[in-house]
């Protein structure tokens, strides 16, 4: 597979990752709205959520540059940390493991890493 068709599947899956980040972001402040904590927590929830966004961003219109040079690199790079690092944080932080998040958190490392993989033996090949 193309490097590419990676990149745009990990932007479909991120578009989607921030079509459901955004209901949470609604959630919290019905759960949280009265707490005092509740602006932390929506002020990381909505920046978590642009963040996605980004990713979804370049992946779908920017693909083609996130393999060609270091930025791009940087950036999958980026991505596959933040899925990666939320996966573990299930079994450093929470009481019971989410095998939803962590599946998926994981199917995006392996998605992201395939890119990068791909991209460097696209680039040798030619």
């Amino acid at each position: 597979m193309k490097a590419k068709t990676f990149i745009l599947t990990g932007g479909v899956l991120n578009t989607i990752m921030t079509l459901f980040h955004i209901l949470l972001c609604l959630q919290i402040a019905e759960i949280y709205g009265a707490e005092p904590v509740y602006p932390l927590l929506q002020m990381f929830s909505v920046s978590g959520t642009i963040m996605i966004f980004f990713f979804a961003y370049t992946s779908l219109f920017y693909s083609k540059e996130l393999t060609a040079g270091r930025t791009g690199k940087s950036i999958i790079l980026f991505n596959i940390a933040i899925y990666g690092v939320r996966a573990l944080g299930e079994f450093l932080l929470f009481p019971a493991v989410n095998w939803m998040i962590v599946g998926l958190c994981g199917v995006m490392v392996v998605i992201y890493s395939l890119a990068i993989m791909e991209g460097n033996r696209e680039k040798s090949a030619a």
